[in-house]
């Protein structure tokens, strides 16, 4: 019977990506009022609704509440998700309205080599420009873009009016460097904004360049809807995580007789922070007693119950969690769809590092739990991170 649900929610929601991914390619253009005014009611492009268009968008989570069947709730979560996407690519984000094209403002996007370090810079850099008037423009296609659904703002596709393309000098002339990477610095948004400011001043750059990691959801609190819209992965990204998703339970299901009614991710960063000079610095990973005693008092809150783990260090997750019956572990995948599985998780454990500190941001989890401990206290890292600035408030420390 578990089985058929899974199938029956499989096909509902090929139909639906189906659709989504017709209505924002095949007709090439934005959607109109009278398309919104079926199905995406309240959607205008007008300013005076963009704030009540980003509310009613802003939780896919809270119309699922009562729904027990877990894929078919994962389903609706993802049919949601690309529903905001195609209702909000129709309003036109602050910046776009109301920058002048002289104020411009991109990222170097040095050293964005894992999934979390790129999507922290073009987060900082698409809140920052929508905070101050600035207009966000990406003069480097990363090959992190493919995996989401909405286009980046590349630098060609800037209104030229008579101006060549931008030389890459004068990328390198304003740099904003910021050198501790999780402590929010206020005076970068007091440096960039140009509002109040009818033409370019002495003090006042026309093009501006971050330089640095920003990882604070405090650069681009202004607009978290905006974030969320832009990292929108696309359909096939979506369908493979749910397909992963759909085979792990109805394993568990045939071998256990069990069926859970909640789905918990856990996400555990090892690997390279485990080196002697990384620990040194300040990094360190979460103890097996934080990830044992979470799943057990998880286990008696929400039964029944499955976890499914992500790592980079399957073996030794297994070794800690393995003589579980609840607990799965998923591995094989691209960094992507790893993301994505857990951004459609209902609770959330987190270990440290980036990757799945993105995959509770994107999430609609009603708990996110990280372990309190990292970084080192006192050490050169705990120096370049403040806590209050990483983590979202309503976020748990747990250790």
């Amino acid at each position: 019977m578990f089985g058929g649900r899974i199938l029956l929610a499989s096909r509902r929601f090929l139909v639906v990506a189906l659709a989504v991914v017709c209505l924002l390619s095949v007709t090439g253009r934005k959607l109109g009022q009278s398309d919104l005014s079926n199905g995406s009611k309240g959607f205008t492009t007008s300013k005076e609704s963009y704030s009540l268009s980003l509310r009613k968008y802003s939780a896919c989570g809270l119309i699922l509440k009562g729904t027990t069947d877990i894929v078919n709730r994962l389903s609706e979560r993802i049919r949601c998700r690309l529903d905001r996407h195609a209702a909000l690519s129709t309003v036109e984000s602050k910046s776009s309205s109301t920058s002048p094209p002289m104020f411009l403002v991109t990222h170097d996007f040095f050293n964005a080599v894992g999934l979390g370090n790129f999507m922290f810079m073009a987060a900082a850099l698409l809140g920052l420009a929508d905070a101050s008037g600035r207009k966000a423009f990406f003069f480097v296609n990363h090959h992190h873009m493919a995996v989401f659904q909405t286009k980046f703002p590349m630098e060609e596709s800037l209104p030229k009016a008579g101006r060549p393309t931008i030389p890459e000098q004068v990328l390198t002339q304003n740099v904003l460097e910021v050198p501790a990477a999780g402590i929010y610095d206020s005076a970068v948004l007091e440096t960039l904004d140009n509002r109040n400011k009818k033409g370019p001043k002495e003090d006042v750059y026309p093009i501006m360049t971050l330089r640095g990691y920003f990882q604070s959801w405090k650069y681009f609190r202004s607009n978290p809807a905006l974030i969320r819209q832009q990292f929108t992965f696309t359909p096939a990204v979506f369908q493979t995580a749910l397909g992963t998703v759909e085979t792990a339970l109805r394993t568990y299901t045939e071998s256990t007789g069990t069926i859970p009614e909640s789905i918990i991710g856990i996400h555990v960063r090892r690997g390279d922070i485990l080196r002697p000079v990384m620990k040194k610095y300040g990094h360190t990973v979460a103890s097996p007693s934080y990830l044992t005693n979470l799943v057990h008092n998880l286990t008696e809150l929400y039964q029944p119950a499955v976890f499914l783990v992500l790592s980079n260090d399957p073996v030794y997750c297994k070794r800690v969690l393995g003589k579980r019956k609840n607990v799965l572990f998923i591995d094989g995948n691209p960094a992507e769809v790893d993301m994505a599985i857990l951004s459609l998780m209902d609770h959330l454990i987190l270990t440290v590092g980036t990757f799945g500190w993105w995959g509770a941001f994107l999430s609609d989890a009603q708990d996110v739990y990280y372990y309190k401990n990292w970084p080192t206290y006192g050490s050169t890292l705990d120096k370049e991170y403040r806590r209050k600035d990483y983590f979202l408030p309503n976020w748990k420390p747990t250790e």
